[in-house]
C-alpha cells in the first residue's frame, strides 16, 4: 500500500498552471487533505467518486490525478533519503 501525504500549496499552483482551466477550489482541497487516504488507490477512487458528484471538467481531474501521483511518490523519495541518512547515522556510531 503507498501512503499519501498532502501537496504543499506551491505544488498545487504548479498544477493549477498546467492545467488552467481546473476549478481552483476543488484541487486546492482534493490535494491539501490527501493524506487521509490510506492509498493512492483510494485516493483515486474518491477521485472518481467526487468527479461525477461534483462534475468537475477534465482539467479539475487531471490535474488532481496528477497531484495524487505526485503525493505518493514524494513520500516514497522523502522516506529513501531518510533511510539513507539512518543508514550513516548508524554507520558514524558503529550501530548495525
Amino acid at each position: 500500500m503507498t501512503e499519501m501525504r498532502d501537496l504543499p500549496s506551491q505544488e498545487i499552483k504548479k498544477l493549477l498552471r498546467e492545467f488552467p482551466q481546473a476549478r481552483r477550489i476543488a484541487v486546492e482541497n482534493f490535494l491539501s487533505t490527501v493524506s487521509q487516504c490510506d492509498s493512492k488507490y483510494f485516493a483515486y477512487a474518491n477521485l472518481d467518486r467526487d468527479r461525477i458528484l461534483y462534475g468537475w471538467n477534465s482539467d479539475t481531474y487531471r490535474a488532481i490525478r496528477k497531484g495524487i501521483e505526485i503525493a505518493a511518490k514524494k513520500l516514497k523519495t522523502d522516506r529513501m533519503v531518510n533511510l539513507e541518512e539512518l543508514k550513516e547515522w548508524k554507520k558514524k556510531h558503529g550501530r548495525r
